[in-house]
């Protein structure tokens, strides 16, 4: 299917968006009534996206060279920003931390992506929601790994690899550190995503235009399985890859085989909060801290994160400032690293702005 080496595809931006705006409705801790804290799908989907597109990505002779280095520049930087930011506030301001201390040793691990516990039972490096991101950077460096044994069949060394060795420390049933986080079967999620990538390639344009309404359903339905599952079902860690992996997967193929068929998103907001979404994920948590928690006792229901205008209050003000970031830092930043580091090729990390 020829669209699927060629430029962005904006549907999957709309993915990230909704994935991450799920992730931070998550964060406010608000919930409606009996119905579980839901939107932590938000990472499983952004997991399936991942393998997807890092599949697209080693099967092109164009952007394999560089593969790794432009991943590096891409998800570090901004990581280790963040990282280094609550590692300050807790040296400044320690009361107002729960878990993350000033560590240095801490710090070097979560810089460095080793997995330890920050506390008993609580696998998570010092900017708390970068548990996800030591995850994509082991992905990277199976799928290098792979590439380096076989340029053709990279993804799927890679991903044998990552199962290779969930498999082992899931066998081995030692409970450290190291064994438990990739010994996740969440990790089945990033392979499926590249699964994915080669099933929507078989997808020819005549097909993808004759199933295209029935792919629309299966994109709503399977957005609505996401959060029905999170809220209603109480799932287990070692099933997460059927209970909201699957639903993803099914989100994610639909939404790349609809893009082929010509039904490709052309809203701006949407794209633009997807092209946001990694600094989003990074920053989210700082402004719902600052706003729901710092500001609301002197402001009441307005920021409250208990008031359902609070919550909508934090969810748009942290989304408005992960676009500016992104806009102002992130991609200014990204253009220069990549420019000059990644190969002299220009990032194509984000979605074109569709013409009106």
């Amino acid at each position: 299917m020829a669209t699927q080496s060629a430029g962005k595809l904006n549907n999957i931006q709309l993915l990230r968006a909704y994935a991450s705006v799920a992730v931070v409705y998550f964060h406010t801790g608000f919930r409606f009534g009996p119905v579980h804290p839901i939107g932590s799908f938000g990472v499983d989907l952004f997991f399936v996206i991942s393998g997807y597109i890092m599949a697209r990505i080693l099967d092109s002779e164009k952007t394999r060279p560089y593969f790794l280095r432009r991943r590096i520049l891409r998800i570090v930087p901004p990581y280790w920003f963040f990282t280094i930011l609550v590692f300050v506030s807790a040296q400044i301001a320690p009361r107002l931390m729960i878990s993350t201390t000033g560590n240095k040793s801490e710090l070097l691990k979560s810089l460095f992506f080793i997995p330890f516990f920050k506390s008993p039972g609580l696998l998570r490096p010092t900017l708390f929601v970068g548990w996800s991101i030591n995850y994509e950077m082991y992905f990277y460096c199976a799928l290098a790994l792979g590439l380096v044994l076989s340029t053709r069949r990279a993804a799927w060394i890679g991903s044998g690899i990552i199962l290779a060795v969930m498999s082992a420390c899931l066998v081995s049933g030692h409970r450290g550190a190291l064994t438990q986080f990739y010994g996740d079967p969440i990790v089945i999620e990033f392979v499926m995503g590249v699964v994915g990538y080669y099933v929507c390639k078989r997808v020819g344009a005549v097909q993808s235009r004759t199933i295209k309404l029935l792919l629309l359903i299966a994109a709503i339905a399977s957005a609505l399985v996401l959060t029905a599952s999170e809220g209603f079902v109480l799932y287990l860690t070692h099933i997460r890859a059927i209970s909201l992996g699957l639903a993803a997967w099914v989100a994610v193929c639909s939404a790349v085989v609809l893009a082929a068929s010509g039904w490709d998103t052309r809203n701006r907001l949407l794209i633009l909060i997807g092209d946001a979404s990694y600094v989003l994920y990074l920053a989210h948590t700082f402004v719902i801290y600052f706003l729901g928690r710092a500001l609301a006792p002197h402001f009441g229901a307005w920021l409250s994160l208990n008031s359902p205008i609070g919550m909508l209050t934090d969810v748009v003000a942290a989304v408005g400032i992960g676009i500016l970031l992104h806009l102002y830092a992130e991609r200014p930043l990204l253009r220069i690293l990549t420019t000059r580091f990644g190969g002299h090729r220009p990032p194509s990390e984000f979605a074109p702005t569709p013409k009106a």
